[in-house]
């Protein structure tokens, strides 16, 4: 299907800098581009391709007018109806480049759905990586994403994350520093002009002063280990924590799952049907960090897989009362597809 150039892609266009050079690089890198950075890499190369025809077009036509054709008459032909009509070679060339363009997109992009934002969002998105994190890179034993704690903020680092693991780091402060850490621990020279680039075009901070100043609004840190963000008032409404401990409810949710004795099983997840009851009343007094801080430790555990039903009524209904809507929606088709 046709990828639309104007789609909505939030704050992603704006870091789409150097997307060129960026795939250049990933191949010697062992990493490749993915998720909305795909699109955007297809929809430039479209744009470059039809900007070039037309020049090459331009080129073409633009040929001297011979002094005896300077009066010469419109040439006019006859259509259907047996009217004539000037033939309109500016509207010919401009319908030409439309299907140019088009048939580009249709072969480049045929398995990519971009009909909806929430179908950008969930490209190339596997099974826990949370909606705050947005895939841009992808290799073989891990995915590399901009990380945002909230759809209306702008992206504050870029994060990895194990494909067989719920743990998330903080690892470069954009995408092109992202680049220059992977060059360095693959002992990977760049070219110099893409080190311009990233200079040029990366922020001025440091991963740790921008970690340090997300830390402060850092309520959990859950099982993914990078924590969540809520907003607490100054009568520290916002947030409570769980009835449970980490050790508790990691040790919980593991013996459940290898025991085979349903009576067992019930006995053993008892505080957890508690902890749940809890959140229900945390809700209801506008502590919605506590059902966020539950569902994302599930969500991000070894046994997330086994506890999708109770994921999928917590972690929606968290984002929606945070208002943070676009993340509930990720939330739901994740769940939906792995059910």
């Amino acid at each position: 299907m046709q990828v639309r150039s104007k789609v909505q892609y939030g704050h992603i266009s704006d870091l789409a800098v150097g997307l060129e050079e960026q795939e250049s690089s990933c191949k010697n890198l062992n990493v490749q581009l993915c998720g909305p950075f795909r699109v955007l890499l297809i929809e430039q190369k479209s744009r470059k391709k039809q900007k070039d025809k037309t020049e090459e077009d331009s080129d073409k036509n633009d040929v001297p007018i011979e002094e005896s054709d300077k009066d010469a008459p419109i040439k006019e032909s006859e259509n259907d109806s047996g009217h004539k009509e000037a033939v309109n070679t500016e509207n010919d060339h401009k319908e030409s480049q439309h299907h140019s363009l088009k048939d580009t997109n249709e072969a480049e992009s045929a398995d990519i759905d971009c009909d909806d934002m929430l179908s950008l969002h969930m490209l190339d998105r596997e099974w826990q990586c949370p909606p705050e994190m947005q895939p841009c890179f992808t290799s073989q034993t891990h995915v590399y994403g901009l990380w945002r704690d909230d759809p209306s903020d702008s992206p504050c680092f870029v994060v990895s994350k194990p494909k067989d693991s719920g743990v998330i780091t903080p690892l470069a402060t954009d995408l092109l520093n992202l680049i220059r850490v992977l060059a360095k621990n693959q002992k990977v020279k760049l070219p110099e002009d893409l080190l311009t680039l990233i200079d040029t075009h990366s922020t001025s901070e440091s991963l740790e002063q921008v970690e340090a100043k997300r830390r402060k609004k850092v309520v959990a840190k859950t099982f993914n280990k990078i924590g969540i963000v809520v907003p607490v008032n100054k009568n520290d409404v916002g947030y409570r924590p769980l009835s449970v401990s980490y050790a508790e409810l990691d040790s919980m949710l593991t013996q459940s799952c290898v025991e085979t004795d349903e009576a067992e099983k019930d006995k053993i997840l008892a505080p957890f049907d508690e902890c749940v009851n809890y959140i229900q009343f945390a809700n209801d007094e506008s502590d919605y960090g506590m059902g966020f801080e539950f569902g994302m430790c599930l969500f991000s555990h070894s046994t997330s897989k086994s506890f999708t039903g109770t994921i999928s009524r917590l972690l929606p209904l968290a984002y929606d009362l945070l208002k943070r809507p676009l993340f509930s929606r990720i939330m739901k088709r994740m769940c939906e597809a792995l059910n």
